[in-house]
């Protein structure tokens, strides 16, 4: 009976697993009617899994598994975030972020905790693989389809479907280390093509988080997966990373170079095509009223011709043109006179004016020229626009203030200092340059966000908070990293591990860790998850395949 009913669950669970990863990827995507789907679906899918759960449990009269130290830390900081409503800056917000994370929790922590359960970490990984390797071709095929739509903003970093780079550097950057792990089991051409494009997708985009983010967690994996090839790891991540600085300074250039006399794709050359049609169509429109038209007039002049004016009625005509310049003559005497009287008034009026202007240019001689300056970093409105519209992405003063980045951290820190221990409510990151009257143009390139989800984290639960999210986190990395030295692990574990090293990682320029609507936010959780399940229970799967390297 238990088996059945294992076998009908994972036979519902599979596809809406698999759904829920895809609608997450796919939620930042360019393509309205799309978005719009995924907009309730990122939230119906995982509220499913959650119900599962319940279910479960109802069926089984207690818990589907036990009560972990980690689910006492879950609900500790989801009851800290839903009080945090009661002095927040946006009671409603926190409220909703908070039922978000407690929603992403109860569907990872528990539905997909059962799920793998009934399979193993392994396929759960290659299923979370499988998402982002559809995700990621559906980017290129993009590319193919149409450049235009694929390069952001008609410049030459890649976007691929995305709203930004950082969405499909980020998908390419977090899934290295499983892609690694994959194609060093099955040592598979396309598991290898996979990797191959992740790579690419990464220069293209020009993420530079992303690729330290990559090196980092990747580097992790195949330094403990390949541990005679330290030496060659080493070198190969360094040379990545110099081969990502080297394409971001020189394909710009290339581009607006070359950029005019690349190949239109194939929805380029149908939109083309259509907008052909439309203009023909209208053409042919205008034609037609032009035939209407000539067709009016000519029946005009023929009833022209057909109507001829007599003599007499000439002459009454001229009589009368004779009275109405006799009328006009009289009109010119009293224009005459009253252009006199104008004169008159127009010299009164220059000498009050006169007077006037004298004394306003007495006033304006005594006054200072006042600019406008932001006291908070000492430049002024006309410095910030231009920092906007010029500044190369790879300029000294672009890398010196990574990209603005710096600026806001400081203006947080700032902001922290004044609630350092309950901060200004979850979820309010995104409003406190408003909250506090910053001027929109000096954070708007790169958006509402903090760009650090330590500070940001910080700033809306405090720094009490921030640690009771983080602190464990951090725990268990190092816990696992001592573990997989002692045991030496090289597979499935270490790969996850590598996916939250580079979330990690990623988190020091990026706010999203806690967001639960991110397009990663599920698969790095659902990696936490595996962590933490590999060391709450003996799992027949939790190295994956070993000695991957021999």
């Amino acid at each position: 009976m238990d088996l059945l009913f294992h076998s009908k669950s994972r036979l519902f669970l599979t596809p809406v697993v698999f759904a829920a990863l895809m609608v997450a990827l796919f939620s930042v995507t360019t393509v309205a009617p799309v978005r719009a789907v995924t907009a309730w679906l990122r939230w119906a899918l995982p509220f499913a899994l959650g119900v599962w759960a319940l279910i479960v449990a109802a069926l089984s009269r207690s818990l589907p598994r036990r009560f972990h130290r980690s689910d006492t830390l879950a609900c500790s900081f989801i009851g800290f975030a839903l009080l945090s409503s009661l002095y927040s800056i946006d009671p409603r917000t926190t409220l909703l972020r908070s039922f978000s994370v407690m929603l992403i929790y109860g569907a990872v922590f528990w539905g997909l905790w059962l799920y793998v359960d009934l399979g193993s970490s392994a396929k759960m990984v290659r299923t979370m693989l499988s998402a982002a390797a559809l995700a990621l071709s559906l980017h290129l095929l993009i590319l193919v389809l149409s450049p235009s739509w694929a390069l952001y903003h008609d410049s030459v970093r890649f976007v691929g479907w995305a709203e930004n780079p950082g969405a499909v550097g980020s998908l390419a950057s977090l899934s290295m280390p499983l892609a690694l792990w994959n194609a060093l089991s099955n040592r598979r051409w396309y598991s290898w093509t996979l990797v191959g494009a992740m790579l690419l997708v990464i220069v293209m985009a020009h993420t530079r988080t992303e690729a330290i983010a990559m090196v980092v967690g990747s580097g992790y994996f195949l330094l403990r997966a390949l541990p005679s090839k330290r030496l060659l790891v080493v070198g190969m991540g360094a040379a990545y990373l110099l081969a990502f600085i080297s394409w971001s300074l020189v394909s710009p250039g290339l581009y607006e170079r070359y950029g005019p006399d690349l190949p239109k794709g194939v929805l380029d050359n149908v939109e083309q095509q259509a907008q052909l049609d439309t203009a023909q169509a209208q053409l042919d429109t205008a034609q037609a009223q032009l035939d209407t038209a000539q067709a009016q007039l000519d029946t005009a002049q023929a009833q022209l011709d057909t109507e001829q004016l007599d003599i007499e009625q000439l002459d009454i005509e001229r009589v009368q043109l004779d009275s109405a310049r006799a009328e006009l003559d009289t009109a010119r005497v009293q224009l005459d006179s009253a252009r006199a009287e104008l004169d008159s008034a127009r010299a009164e009026l220059d000498t009050a004016q006169l007077d006037t202007a004298q004394a306003l240019l007495e006033t304006i001689n005594g006054q200072q020229h006042v600019e406008a300056s932001d006291t908070a970093t000492g430049t002024t409105v006309e410095q910030e626009q231009w920092y906007l519209v010029g500044n190369p992405r790879y300029g000294l003063a672009h890398l010196g203030t990574l990209a603005m980045r710096s600026q806001k951290w400081a203006r947080g820190i700032t902001y922290l200092l004044e609630r350092p221990l309950f901060g200004f409510g979850f979820g309010t990151e995104s409003q406190l340059f408003s909250f506090h009257g910053l001027n929109k143009v000096e954070w708007i390139y790169t958006g509402g966000y903090m760009h650090n989800s330590y500070l940001g984290l910080a700033l809306q639960v405090g720094i009490p908070g921030a640690l009771l999210f983080f602190l464990p986190l951090a725990l268990l990395i190092i816990r696992e990293v001592r573990q997989e030295v002692l045991l030496s692990h090289t597979g499935v574990r270490v790969a996850v591990l590598g996916f939250v090293l580079a979330g990690m990682t990623s988190a020091i320029a990026s706010s999203w860790i806690y967001s639960m609507g991110n397009p990663n936010g599920l698969q790095f959780w659902v990696c936490v998850m595996l962590l933490v399940r590999f060391r709450v229970q003996v799992d027949a799967e939790v190295d994956g395949v070993r000695n991957v390297a021999n």
